[in-house]
């Protein structure tokens, strides 16, 4: 079969490329430093902060770590799985309604302050979605205190 100029043009380019490529690629790999590709502690904008390893347990980076700090938004998400998890058990519907204590009192609890919330009353009943959503949507820390104090409740309703 009778080949063109360009198609053996283009099939020796094809191959020094790939001779030039595989030649590079081995003799640079023994230069390779992995201390040097291994990222630094990031510079975290944030007052106090921790990082472990879930498998060895070894403190990776900190910034006053034992400083007291109030929950952030992992306590909320922890509170609409642990929600979530009970709702699927059946221990309470969506539908449910939740009578707000004073704990969960927005502006009634010193606690709060300055932070976001649903602006929830003592004795507001509302139902479990709508402080699901305030948890979720709106970062209420108040939605997630009404809400942890009812499926504590709910608990120790349904073990005896």
């Amino acid at each position: 079969m009778k080949t063109t100029f360009s198609a053996r043009f283009m099939q020796r380019m094809a191959l020094t490329t790939a001779l030039c490529a595989a030649f590079i690629s081995t003799a640079h790999a023994d230069d390779l430093n992995i201390k040097t590709m291994i990222p630094g502690v990031p510079q975290i904008d944030a007052e106090s902060y921790i990082l472990i390893d879930y498998n060895s347990g070894k403190v990776l980076a900190e910034q006053n770590a034992d400083e007291r700090r109030d929950p952030a938004s992992l306590t909320k998400m922890m509170t609409s799985y642990v929600i979530g998890q009970a709702m699927k058990a059946g221990k309470f519907k969506e539908t449910d309604l939740v009578t707000v204590g004073n704990d969960a009192w927005a502006t009634g609890n010193p606690v709060f302050k300055g932070s976001s919330l649903m602006f929830l009353k003592p004795g507001m009943q509302v139902p479990v979605s709508q402080l699901i959503r305030g948890i979720n949507l709106q970062s209420g820390n108040d939605a997630c205190v009404a809400m942890a104090d009812f499926a504590a409740v709910a608990r120790m309703l349904s073990s005896g």
